[in-house]
C-alpha cells in the first residue's frame, strides 16, 4: 500500500498542471485564428491602398504630360517676349504688349496645370505614406502572430514521448560476447531515439498551423533520452541460437524529447524586424538625418528676397516652397498680384551639409531693379561654420527675365554630438 500511494500522489498533483498548460496551448491557438483574421482583414485593406496609389500614379503621369506641354509653350512665349523686348526700336508699344499678354497668359496656364499636378504629388505622397503605415502595422501584427507561433512550437517541442526500438547484434570471431551484447542494446537505442525524431516530427506536422514549415520541423528533429523503462524485458538482453549462429537481440523503451534550439517562427521574426531596421535607416528628403557627430535636422525655412538696387523689402504672396514675391513692399495691400519673382523651394541633408535650392524661377513682371531671393533656414542639432544656428542665404540675383530656371546652394554644417 505504501508503494501505490508514493505513485498515485504526483500523479495525482500533475493533473492540474497539464490541464492548465493544455488550455494555455489552445487558448493561444484560439488567439493566433483571431489574429491571422485581422491581419488577412489589413491586407485586404492594403491591396485597395496599393490600387488606389496606382491610380493617383497613373493621373500624376498625365498631368506632367500635360504640365510640359504648358511649360513649353511658357518658354516658348517668355523667349519671345524676351527678344521684342530687345527690339522696341522696331516694335509698337501694342505689339510689344501683345507679346507680353501672350506670355502672361501662357505663363497663367503653366502655373495652373503646375498646381494641379503639385496637388496630385501631394495626393501621391499622402497615399504613400499611409500605403508605409498600414504594412508597417501588418509587420507589427505578423511579428505578434509569429511570438504567439513561437511560444507554441517551443511548448510543443519540450513534450516527451515514450518510443520503443529493437537491436541485435551477430556473436563472430570479431567480438566477444561482451561486445555483441552491448551491440544489440546500442541498436536498441539508436532504433529508439530515431523513432522518437520520426514521431516528434509527425505530431507537431500534424498541428495545423506548423504545416507550412514542414521542411524546417525536419531540420531541427534533435532529441535526447530523459528516462529509460527498465520494466520486464526492456533494457534487457537476450540469446538466440540458430545452429551455429548465436546472436543477441534486445528491446528498449525510451522517453525522448527534443533538443533543437532552432525555431523557425524566431528566424522570421529576426528577417522581419532586420527588414524594417533596414527600411527606417533610409531617411526622406528633408527628415532628420545622421551625420558623422549625430543627428540633425531643418527646424524651419522661409523664402527671402531683397531688391539690391534700392535696398527696399518685398512682399510675399505665398510661402515656401512654392514662393511668389512683388518688389513693392506694399503692393500686397492692394491687392494686385503682380509678381517679380516665383519659385519652387526644396532642399536636401546629404551628411554634413544642407543643399539649397531653388526651381522654376520666373518672373510674371520682369523687374528693372536687381533683386535676390533665397532662403532663412534654421537647424536643430547643428550649426553653421560661423557657429550660428539661424541664417539667410541668397541663391540668385537678377533684373528683367530670369536667365536661371534653376540653381542650388550647398551648405557646410557642424553637427553636433
Amino acid at each position: 500500500m505504501r508503494r501505490i500511494s508514493w505513485i498515485v500522489v504526483p500523479l495525482f498533483c500533475l493533473f492540474p498542471t497539464i490541464s492548465f498548460a493544455q488550455n494555455d496551448l489552445a487558448g493561444k491557438q484560439d488567439l493566433i485564428k483571431k489574429k491571422e483574421a485581422d491581419w488577412q482583414a489589413q491586407e485586404s485593406n492594403i491591396q485597395k491602398k496599393r490600387a488606389e496609389l496606382q491610380r493617383l500614379i497613373s493621373s500624376l503621369d498625365s498631368l506632367k504630360r500635360d504640365a510640359q506641354i504648358k511649360q513649353d509653350k511658357q518658354a516658348q512665349a517668355k523667349d519671345a517676349y524676351s527678344r521684342a523686348s530687345q527690339n522696341v526700336d522696331i516694335m509698337t508699344p501694342q505689339q510689344l504688349g501683345n507679346f507680353l499678354t501672350e506670355y502672361q497668359n501662357a505663363d497663367k496656364e503653366w502655373r495652373m496645370a503646375e498646381a494641379e499636378m503639385k496637388k496630385a504629388e501631394r495626393d501621391k505622397g499622402f497615399a504613400e505614406r499611409e500605403l508605409q503605415r498600414l504594412q508597417d502595422q501588418q509587420i507589427e501584427r505578423r511579428i505578434e502572430i509569429y511570438g504567439l507561433q513561437a511560444e507554441l512550437y517551443d511548448a510543443s517541442m519540450r513534450e516527451a514521448v515514450w518510443v520503443e526500438g529493437a537491436g541485435e547484434s551477430i556473436l563472430d570471431e570479431n567480438k566477444t560476447m561482451k561486445q555483441a551484447q552491448d551491440l544489440a542494446l546500442e541498436y536498441a537505442r539508436r532504433d529508439a531515439v530515431e523513432r522518437g525524431g520520426k514521431m516528434l516530427i509527425e505530431s507537431l506536422t500534424q498541428v495545423e498551423m506548423f504545416q507550412l514549415i514542414k521542411d524546417e520541423i525536419k531540420m531541427s528533429a534533435k532529441v535526447q533520452v530523459i528516462e529509460q523503462d527498465q520494466r520486464g524485458d526492456f533494457g534487457k538482453v537476450n540469446r538466440v541460437v540458430a545452429g551455429d549462429l548465436i546472436k543477441f537481440t534486445a528491446k528498449v523503451r525510451l522517453k525522448v524529447q527534443s533538443v533543437a534550439t532552432y525555431n523557425p517562427y524566431r528566424e522570421r521574426i529576426k528577417e522581419l524586424k532586420g527588414d524594417k531596421a533596414a527600411a527606417s535607416l533610409s531617411p526622406s528628403v528633408g527628415g532628420e538625418i545622421s551625420g558623422s557627430g549625430g543627428l540633425f535636422s531643418i527646424e524651419s525655412i522661409a523664402g527671402w528676397g531683397t531688391d539690391f538696387t534700392d535696398g527696399s523689402s518685398v512682399c510675399f504672396y505665398s510661402e515656401y516652397p512654392n514662393l511668389a514675391f512683388s518688389d513693392d513692399p506694399d503692393r500686397c495691400k492692394s491687392g494686385w498680384r503682380a509678381e517679380n519673382a516665383s519659385w519652387r523651394g526644396n532642399y536636401r541633408i546629404e551628411k554634413n551639409k544642407l543643399i539649397l535650392e531653388a526651381h522654376d524661377i520666373r518672373s510674371q513682371y520682369p523687374p528693372s531693379h536687381e533683386l535676390g531671393i533665397g532662403y532663412t533656414v534654421t537647424l536643430r542639432g547643428a550649426k553653421f561654420k560661423d557657429g550660428s544656428r539661424t541664417k539667410i542665404f541668397i541663391l540668385y540675383r537678377f533684373s528683367g527675365i530670369p536667365s536661371k530656371n534653376d540653381v542650388e546652394l550647398e551648405v557646410p554644417l557642424n553637427v553636433e554630438r
